[in-house]
């Protein structure tokens, strides 16, 4: 990623009908945008792959996403609708980038610069890092996930049903009749109640999980029929949606099957011990 850190302005300076761009060459020969406001505020992206209309959509595309991240902290407790809106901003964001020739990491770090140059305070924790740092590609990733799991399955109707009935007629034409069994040769089962095995098994952990998953999902334990987890320092309920879905996004299932202990999801307390949905 070339993107340089001299400072990406507002958004809005980018979308001002009076902000001009002029291109210049860069001395590593990429091309070097510098965008004036007309506040007369200016700012320089260099990548050789970007021009000057590639820079204007990521930059909208980032401020709709980071102004949806804002609306997370919003202290509603039931967040679905937002997360959604989030989802669909960062979405248009990932498409932006494609559009001009990225791949997700390199769309995340442009993201992850334009945040740092135009937050207004502190991000939600959600989105955050044990290290307390803004997780840009965890949030694209995420996103990416979701949409990937929730695309519809195309089934072969006719197919499907001809494989079913080549099986019946099989069935049929390899059937022996039924050979009634004598009387005193019926047997029964009764299972006894307390002896039947508990089946119920941890998150298994992918052998290419990044460490902190590994982490997260080796201290999941079986709780009867619950996977539990106890919350330590530096833990957050978007760090374990991540380890189990592989999405972020999905904290507010965590939280709503814990909303008798938790006041926020933002809010965890050492030592507590939270239900987790399994994602098996």
């Amino acid at each position: 990623m070339s993107i340089s850190r001299i400072g990406i302005i507002s958004a809005a300076a980018f979308l001002f009908p009076l902000a001009t761009v002029a291109q210049d060459a860069s001395q590593n020969g990429g091309s070097v945008w510098t965008i004036v406001s007309s506040s007369g505020e200016d700012t320089q992206v260099v990548d050789p792959a970007l021009s000057e209309t590639d820079v204007r959509r990521l930059t909208h595309y980032s401020a709709q996403a980071l102004a949806a991240i804002y609306e997370l902290d919003s202290g509603t407790p039931d967040q679905d609708e937002t997360i959604d809106h989030l989802r669909q901003k960062v979405a248009r964001l990932i498409d932006a980038g494609t559009r001009c020739g990225y791949n997700t990491t390199q769309t995340a770090d442009f993201f992850k610069d334009y945040v740092a140059e135009n937050r207004r305070g502190d991000l939600p924790t959600a989105l955050n890092g044990s290290d307390g740092k803004f997780e840009s590609l965890q949030l694209l990733n995420s996103v990416e996930a979701f949409y990937l799991q929730s695309q519809p399955k195309t089934v072969d109707v006719a197919a499907v049903m001809a494989e079913d009935l080549e099986g019946i007629k099989a069935a049929a034409l390899n059937a022996a009749p039924a050979q009634p069994q004598p009387e005193s040769l019926q047997l029964s089962a009764t299972v006894l109640p307390g002896y039947v095995e508990n089946t119920l098994q941890g998150p298994v952990i992918p052998n290419n999980a990044d460490a902190a998953t590994q982490t997260i999902l080796s201290r999941i334990e079986v709780t009867g029929e619950e996977w539990v987890i106890e919350i330590r320092q530096g833990d957050s309920l978007a760090q374990i949606a991540y380890a189990l879905f592989r999405d972020r996004l999905r904290f507010n299932e965590i939280y709503d099957l814990n909303r008798n202990t938790l006041r926020s999801p933002n809010l965890l307390q050492v030592g507590q011990v939270l239900v987790l949905p399994r994602n098996g």
